[in-house]
């Protein structure tokens, strides 16, 4: 998957992920269904706010806050896109807490997502 992603992004999206270990987080647990959401909900080439990833979760808009700390806890970058979760107020936002914004820049732009 991620030679693929990396050679042949347009194909990627066609590939399975591979699953998400429920040992990393709980299957029950809210930033788990944010997880298993994003990947299942926003493909390649597609941005989603926190507050829509709070709502396509099944939370309310209220929970962007709490969708940003699933994202902030997120082991598995890249298998589980964090790097497509924006603000509301533009921007791209940051990635791995800040310290890696310029690959989320990368990783947008690699996916065809034009900032």
């Amino acid at each position: 998957w991620f030679q693929c992603y990396f050679e042949i992004k347009e194909k990627s999206g066609l590939l399975p992920l591979p699953p998400i270990c429920h040992l990393i987080n709980r299957k029950d647990s809210f930033t788990f269904k944010v997880w298993k959401t994003l990947v299942n909900k926003v493909p390649i080439k597609e941005t989603v706010t926190y507050g829509e990833l709070a709502v396509l979760s099944g939370s309310s808009k209220r929970a962007s806050i709490a969708v940003g700390q699933a994202m902030r806890m997120n082991p598995v970058m890249i298998l589980v896109p964090c790097h497509r979760v924006v603000p509301s107020t533009g921007g791209i936002g940051n990635y791995a807490g800040g310290k890696k914004n310029d690959i989320k820049a990368w990783l947008l732009k690699h996916e065809g997502k034009f900032l």
